[in-house]
């Protein structure tokens, strides 16, 4: 199940998140924004409302530098989590690296659906939302 009205971001960087907050909400698109800087406290979440049988927020996007567990693995994890759901969210990773290596671990997430650069930007986000 999922929730059309719900994104999280996934940064450790509460600067980033709070400008990443500013952008989304300027869009309209979405009724709640849901901020993670811990990925583990995420997973938490996600395993929380697949338990209880509660939508997932349909769009994530996550940073891949973090220093708990960067976005290759929390994706690694989450992809574990919800593999046998009917449904799953739009997930995109936002980044500044353009690492051939980030890109190709990227491809290799079922989940994964678009890689954005850094900084979001209004334009962005639309597009990626209306293209996947």
């Amino acid at each position: 199940m999922i929730n059309q009205n719900e994104i999280v971001l996934l940064d450790d960087n509460d600067d980033t998140n709070y400008y990443n907050q500013d952008i989304i909400e300027e869009t309209k698109l979405f009724d709640k924004v849901l901020i993670y800087s811990d990925p583990n406290k995420l997973l938490t979440l996600i395993k929380s409302r697949l338990d209880d049988n509660l939508a997932l927020p349909s769009v994530f996007l996550i940073d891949i530098n973090m220093p708990m567990m960067d976005g290759f693995e929390f994706l690694d994890e989450m992809d574990n989590l919800i593999y046998e759901q009917d449904t799953f969210p739009k997930v995109f990773i936002l980044s500044t690296s353009n690492h051939k290596r980030d890109r190709e671990q990227f491809d290799r997430s079922f989940l994964a659906k678009g890689y954005i650069d850094k900084p979001l930007l209004v334009e962005n986000l639309a597009t990626i939302l209306n293209l996947s």
